[in-house]
């Protein structure tokens, strides 16, 4: 039947044909391309993955035409995007983040095969535990039992992947506004968690208030009532004690960490961890090894 035709045009072709069926009767049909075959004795091989690709619909549920490009195309994915990456985002306020996270996880559910109800499953654990951490350290109404037990209602009636991630992407971004509106505590907290979570970065005070939509001066003078410390201070302390970590539990070069915790300059970094720990990076990692 496709005897002569390449896989591509006939893609197209079955993609034209249920276009004008949408047009007569409102909707097409959802089919599914097997893979191109070129003997007689691969078309089970063919047909198992069309039936594959059925099964995945959930996930694929906005394409009519489902084939196996949908599957080549990922990137490969082994780690689901865990709870930590999602509350940074959240206390972040990073909406394009968030929505990158909800493809990371889609692509994540389809590498892996899994069925409608295990990722309904997996969602709603994530949400549960997004509950526990944030919910203690801002005490949000979003959280609360009474908000909670709709979404997971909407969670699990979804149709669609579609539908599934766009609920739960609504449900991060006015959770991520909310803790963005709750006082100065909460928006040194959320500032304070980018730092720590992006140190070996080169992030200036002015950087990090645009990021945040505040003036540079504001957030500095916010940030010493709040926390007792400058901005830089605190920058410093953060990179100093993941290089005590990195001293300890590897064995990188002086320089390498130097790097690794955001100093371009090795001979500055000396300073400031002379500064900080009262001696240098490779007397504290000479002691490490006197105490062992």
């Amino acid at each position: 039947m496709g005897k002569g035709i390449t896989y591509k045009q006939w893609k197209s072709r079955i993609e034209k044909r249920n276009r004008r069926l949408a047009s007569y009767y409102g909707s097409g049909f959802r089919l599914a391309i097997g893979n191109n075959v070129h003997s007689w004795k691969e078309l089970f091989c063919s047909y198992e993955s069309a039936l594959y690709l059925l099964d995945q619909s959930f996930i694929f549920g906005e394409e009519d035409i489902l084939t196996i490009d949908l599957i080549c195309n990922l990137e490969e994915s082994r780690e689901a995007v865990s709870v930590e990456y999602l509350e940074m985002l959240i206390e972040v306020g990073e909406a394009e983040g968030i929505r990158r996270a909800m493809g990371m996880f889609r692509d994540y559910c389809a590498w892996h095969m899994l069925k409608s109800q295990e990722i309904k499953i997996l969602l709603i654990q994530e949400l549960l535990r997004l509950q526990m951490k944030l919910g203690k350290k801002y005490n949000s109404e979003a959280l609360s039992d009474e908000k909670l037990q709709p979404l997971i209602r909407r969670l699990m009636e979804a149709e669609n992947m579609t539908r599934l991630l766009e609920c739960f992407e609504g449900v991060l971004t006015s959770l991520s506004q909310e803790i963005g509106t709750g006082g100065a505590g909460n928006i040194i907290r959320r500032v304070y968690y980018y730092m720590e979570k992006n140190y070996d970065k080169d992030l200036k005070l002015e950087t990090i208030a645009r990021n945040f939509n505040y003036n540079s001066a504001y957030l500095g003078k916010l940030f010493r009532k709040e926390t007792g410390e400058s901005f830089n201070n605190s920058l410093d302390i953060i990179r100093i004690n993941n290089a005590r970590r990195l001293l300890q539990e590897t064995n990188l070069k002086v320089y390498q960490i130097s790097e690794r915790v955001g100093y371009g300059s090795i001979d500055y970094f000396y300073i400031k961890f002379k500064k900080y720990v009262g001696i240098s990076p490779k007397e504290y990692r000479k002691n490490l090894k006197d105490e062992e």
